[in-house]
């Protein structure tokens, strides 16, 4: 799903945060609800706006794919500012176990702005390959943006 605030609608009540699971995933800013890159675009925020200015849209099924047409180890590379975090270095190490086990290559995916200089590292912890999405658009993670870049066919 995808969940947009518009702001121009928004109250500024601050209902959604309360009803918002994941804390820190709504912020204010300027009398206006704002995501943040904590959010993951549940929707359960939306149900409690009574201003409606909470926009929530699903994305449409994807067909059913034949799984036997895939190959690979693929490991997400976790990265925030700039910076990989270790569990996902750690998780190639492993992935690299995984991939030489089944006999297959391991890639890393990694997304982020200006982050082609990071690949040098996923290289060192074992990857074969590296799926770089580099954009601004990436910068801050976001459920849709992030997945519709993998996924996409």
């Amino acid at each position: 799903m995808s969940v947009k605030i518009k702001a121009d609608e928004c109250l500024g009540c601050e209902v959604c945060i309360d009803a918002c699971p994941f804390p820190g995933a709504i912020i204010m800013k300027d009398g206006v609800a704002v995501l943040t890159d904590k959010c993951t675009g549940c929707g359960a925020c939306a149900q409690s706006c009574a201003a409606e200015a909470i926009e929530v849209t699903k994305t449409e099924d994807k067909l059913a794919v034949d799984i036997s047409e895939y190959k690979g180890v693929w490991v997400f590379i976790e990265q925030r500012d700039g910076h990989i975090a270790n569990v996902a270095l750690e998780l190639l190490s492993e992935g690299r176990k995984l991939a030489d086990e089944l006999g297959v290559e391991l890639a890393g995916v990694l997304l982020g702005e200006n982050m082609e200089g990071l690949t040098r590292h996923c290289f060192a912890f074992g990857a074969d390959k590296v799926y770089l999405a580099d954009a601004p658009v990436f910068k801050d993670y976001r459920t849709d943006s992030y997945t519709d870049v993998i996924v996409a066919p």
